[in-house]
């Protein structure tokens, strides 16, 4: 999976969804952590676990709807999104 890619390359992982069981799940398959799109804080939550900076690359395998999360989610300086699918 993708999760895996990432974790063999030694990347910490934030996985965000609409639902709490995929959540979970990712966290089960080694994600450090995950956060539900539809929480009013999760913004604020992936902020906080990168001390402030925001993401560094997000890979959205979902596009449409998820992109203006991903994008607020980015570092204000140098952050890149890649749409996978």
């Amino acid at each position: 999976s993708l999760l895996q890619f990432c974790k063999l390359f030694g990347a910490k992982t934030i996985v965000t969804s609409r639902m709490e069981s995929h959540c979970s799940s990712t966290v089960e398959m080694g994600a450090d952590f995950a956060f539900q799109i539809s929480d009013p804080n999760a913004l604020t939550k992936i902020r906080e676990v990168t001390d402030g900076k925001g993401v560094s690359i997000v890979l959205n395998a979902v596009g449409g709807p998820t992109i203006p999360f991903s994008i607020q989610s980015l570092q204000s300086n140098g952050g890149k999104l890649y749409l996978i699918g």
